[in-house]
């Protein structure tokens, strides 16, 4: 397995009309049965000109109580159905919003988590700072249970000194798209895009 650097998205810069205030403080976020986090399972019919057929999968999480999720917009994109795997069962999932700018998406399920994922309200993140990485890598054939992987913020800038991304030291494999990013307390600071060498 090639384990190289990661790339996410920082979290001050959500989708529009989507609120990433805190209000659940002090909460925990990782948890036997906690079911903030999620695997996306998207079956794929892509209309482009190069036809691609299949399932992606990736990772979601919780932003609210009421069952709103984010993921990376790549995940679901061409998507014929979205489905979130959680120790609930399969949720049908609809993507209400979609950024291609930022890669990512706002996905509904009827589902009410009993928790959600708190985002940092500051200080603001700095290079060297210890973070986690939760999600679902080679989801089926790895595990179905999740892994965290530990590291830490490498730039604090994408390619290209793209400022909306980051840079991780944190392991990243396919699967772990849409996954949160957590600083030390557990709160989301950014959201997994891809791994460098993918890029």
């Amino acid at each position: 397995m090639n384990f190289g650097f990661g790339t996410t998205r920082r979290s001050e810069k959500a989708l529009p009309g989507i609120s990433t205030s805190p209000k659940t403080a002090g909460r925990p976020m990782l948890g036997a049965r906690n079911t903030t986090y999620a695997c996306v399972e998207s079956n794929v019919r892509s209309t482009t000109s190069q036809p691609k057929e299949g399932n992606t999968s990736g990772t979601a999480f919780f932003i609210d109580l009421n069952g709103h999720m984010i993921t990376n917009g790549h995940v679901v994109e061409g998507c014929n159905r979205v489905a979130i795997l959680s120790p609930n069962g399969e949720m049908e999932a609809k993507v209400l919003r979609k950024d291609s700018g930022l890669d990512l998406a706002l996905l509904k399920v009827r589902h009410r988590p009993d928790n959600q994922a708190i985002f940092r309200a500051g200080p603001a993140i700095r290079s060297g700072e210890k973070v986690s990485v939760f999600g679902f890598p080679y989801f089926g054939v790895l595990s179905t249970g999740g892994f965290v992987t530990i590291g830490n913020i490498s730039a604090l800038s994408g390619l290209g000194d793209n400022s909306l991304q980051m840079q991780i030291s944190n392991p990243v494999q396919p699967g772990n798209s849409g996954g949160p990013l957590l600083d030390s307390s557990g709160n989301v600071v950014g959201v997994v895009v891809s791994k460098l060498n993918a890029i």
